[in-house]
């Protein structure tokens, strides 16, 4: 079986958003490389469900059959991610977007995090360049913000590159020794 030949990784259980769509898009990088049916596609992937998932799948199919729903790869995710990333998880991660701010984490670090958030946002998806960039600015340590923000630059990557340089400015000369003055020998004279 092709689907099988290409190891997809099986599913049991679990409410951690991150594994989860990292399952979905596991499965889903494998359909865009085998010939299959939407109805395959379910098929193969409730094949690979175990324990408590596989459970779960029988009495929702059942459910589903019982009320005349046609399953097909869109229905099967849309009951998979109702189950194992249920709206409350979703909202608790679109309110961490929206309080993000980059307190001690580095530039990257927080460019990381602000993607990271913002693919479970709404809010996230219809921001154009411009906003994307006043919320990414609006959650920086303020010396960066000041630094940057006079720019106005409307470029998501720009804006990273430009905070991660003035930071790394900032690191080297915080880095620096101090200079007091002029040398002084180990008597005390110069």
């Amino acid at each position: 079986m092709e689907f099988r030949r290409n190891k997809p990784p099986q599913f049991s259980r679990g409410y951690k958003p991150e594994k989860v769509e990292l399952w979905v898009r596991e499965i889903e990088k494998i359909f865009q490389v085998i010939d299959c049916t939407d109805k395959q596609k379910v098929n193969y992937t409730v094949s690979i469900l175990i324990g408590e998932a596989e459970y779960w799948w029988d009495n929702t199919k059942k459910l589903l059959e019982n009320g005349g729903i046609n399953i097909n790869w869109e229905m099967f995710k849309t009951k998979f991610l109702e189950k194992y990333f249920p709206n409350d998880v979703r909202r608790a991660k679109e309110i961490e977007f929206m309080k993000l701010k980059q307190e001690n984490m580095s530039v990257g670090e927080y460019a990381s995090k602000f993607e990271e958030l913002g693919k479970y946002s709404t809010f996230f998806y219809h921001l154009d360049g411009r906003m994307k960039c006043i919320k990414f600015e609006d959650g920086r340590r303020p010396e960066l913000k000041k630094a940057v923000g006079i720019l106005e630059i409307y470029d998501f990557p720009t804006v990273i590159h430009k905070c991660r340089f003035i930071e790394d400015m900032e690191n080297k000369h915080n880095n620096k020794p101090r200079n007091f003055g002029p040398h002084v020998n180990k008597k005390g004279y110069n």
